[in-house]
């Protein structure tokens, strides 16, 4: 099949918005044949760029004329909705009917359709891959709603939409890495319809910086002093440190300030982007606000602001001192990758999903961590736990009792010595302990020596320089996920695999296979 149709609720800046992008310059660059490439959204907003962007890309290409037919459509159905009544059948066959009549002259790849941002379109998606045997389908999930994101799954639930996990020779799965794709076989999908896809990357092979010392300290000098105003713990003679992601929860932003705030050496955190669905303008604003207020050294939203002063993405790649992540989930994380191809020192939390990816970082170079601790009253800790208690029973609906006891078994040792990993304090008491820390030079003393070994870690890679990677990252690049994709239509196409039907079980599977307290943290509750 040579013509493909990609279908994602929104196409603004953002992680998934950034591998459609690629996925469609791997599709131009290396897929045999390709006719048709077409992209449909719910909204109108960003495609323009978008459409730029892949137009440029075609005609550098070469593939001009008749050869490869490229469209953007926008169906504003499959945009984020909230719907908070039960669909109806006829609405579900309606919308399904819709996008089979509009795009189904071509194969699909369908991006979080059952992620709970829209109802209706995750039961349209559901229904045409079980009633519509000749409609192809490749879904390809980043994020599972049934990993802490238990209003998404409510929202599924209020509409009547449950276990949306199709299993038929018409439809295969993509994850994005290995974690997820053992979770979704251990939950009962058949393993010949799954299928790992790793996001493709910017770069393909490794590079290093091209920007020279002098060049990079004259850039930063001006990004930093543009911005001396809004953020007033800007130090113009500090080091770079980059946290690219959208200010979400589970990206735990304020752990990352709180690690500049309490730095020996000055560091400017400079976190790119705002958080932008309703669920996350709340923490949004407040690490918006800890930024303005100067609680946090750096910069906040910078990845918006098109003043020739501030750099483009891929040139903050080029001139920080430091990738930080302290995020506590994470589908992919292009951060990390980017990291290695560009030869840039990383600190990160530790995450379960660069299991398989482990290799490609060089140890002298990245360094991750496990927790991050603050000094935590015993009054404070048995409060806390009565928090996470009442959270645990809020959520018996949906995890078995015996992954529920598993979890306040592990609960009950939270606060245990006197101390509490920073990530599982309720959000205002994280906002709190950034105060504190401004007015009490004690507070932040004692939480840098209670993380000595984290700080120093940080304090090596800051000042290790950039280096030259020789870990390849082929499997990364456009190349190789062409190549998948391609193994996955022809697999597809050609009748093979299994269909048997485990659907029931398959969700309540995957919410105890998510049941642990990393996924619990009260972070996600702000």
């Amino acid at each position: 099949m040579n013509r493909i149709t990609i279908f994602h609720y929104h196409l603004l800046p953002g992680g998934v918005t950034n591998v459609i992008l690629l996925g469609a310059a791997a599709l131009i660059r290396h897929y045999p044949d390709l006719q048709l490439l077409r992209l449909v959204c719910g909204r109108e907003e960003n495609i323009d760029t978008i459409r730029n962007k892949i137009e440029h890309e075609i005609d550098a290409s070469g593939l001009i004329g008749d050869s490869l037919k490229f469209e953007i459509c926008v169906e504003p159905e499959i945009n984020y909705a909230e719907i908070h009544t039960l669909i109806s059948s006829e609405a579900t066959v309606h919308l399904a009917q819709k996008l089979i009549r509009k795009f189904g002259d071509s194969f699909w790849w369908i991006h979080n359709y059952q992620l709970g941002k829209n109802p209706l379109f995750t039961a349209a998606v559901t229904h045409i891959a079980e009633t519509i045997p000749e409609q192809k389908l490749l879904l390809q999930i980043h994020d599972f709603p049934e990993c802490a994101r238990y209003d998404n799954l409510d929202r599924l639930y209020r509409a009547g939409v449950k276990n949306p996990y199709p299993v038929s020779n018409n439809t295969a799965f993509a994850l994005i890495n290995g974690r997820d794709t053992e979770v979704l076989k251990s939950a009962g999908i058949s393993a010949d319809r799954i299928f790992l896809l790793n996001n493709p990357v910017e770069h393909e092979g490794t590079c290093s910086s091209a920007v020279s010392a002098e060049k990079a300290a004259e850039l930063k000098t001006r990004f930093f002093n543009y911005y001396r105003n809004s953020f007033p713990a800007v130090n113009p003679e500090a080091k770079l440190v980059f946290y690219p992601v959208r200010t979400i929860r589970r990206k735990n932003a304020l752990e990352a300030g709180l690690l500049a705030a309490v730095s020996e050496q000055p560091v400017n955190l400079v976190l790119s982007l705002p958080g932008v669905s309703d669920q996350e303008q709340r923490y949004s604003d407040l690490c918006e606000q800890c930024f303005h207020e100067g609680l946090i050294p750096g910069i906040w939203g910078s990845g918006v602001d098109n003043n020739p002063a501030v750099p483009p993405y891929p040139e903050m790649l080029q001139l920080c001192d430091l990738i930080l992540s302290s995020s506590v989930q994470e589908g992919f994380g292009y951060l990390f990758i980017n990291s290695v191809q560009l030869g840039v020192p990383l600190v990160a939390r530790n995450l379960d999903i660069l299991d398989g990816i482990r290799g490609i970082f060089p140890t002298a170079h990245t360094s991750f961590y496990n927790s991050f601790s603050i000094p935590y009253s015993k009054a404070g800790a048995e409060e806390l736990k009565k928090r996470y208690r009442i959270k645990l029973d809020n959520l018996a609906s949906y995890i078995s009792e015996s992954a529920l006891d598993d979890i306040r078994a592990k609960i009950n040792n939270f606060g245990a010595e006197g101390i509490i990993d920073f990530s599982y304090i309720p959000v205002e008491q994280q906002a709190d302990i950034l105060k504190n820390v401004n007015e009490s030079t004690d507070l932040g003393s004692e939480i840098h020596k209670l993380n000595e070994t984290l700080m120093k870690t940080i304090y090596r890679q800051l000042n290790n320089g950039r280096y030259e990677s020789d870990i390849s990252t082929d499997d990364f690049s456009l190349k190789s996920h062409s190549n998948t994709l391609e193994g996955i239509i022809s697999s597809l196409y050609s009748g093979d695999g299994s269909s048997v039907i485990r659907k029931n079980t398959i969700q309540q599977k995957l919410l105890d296979s998510f049941a642990e307290p990393q996924y619990m943290r009260l972070l996600y509750d702000y």
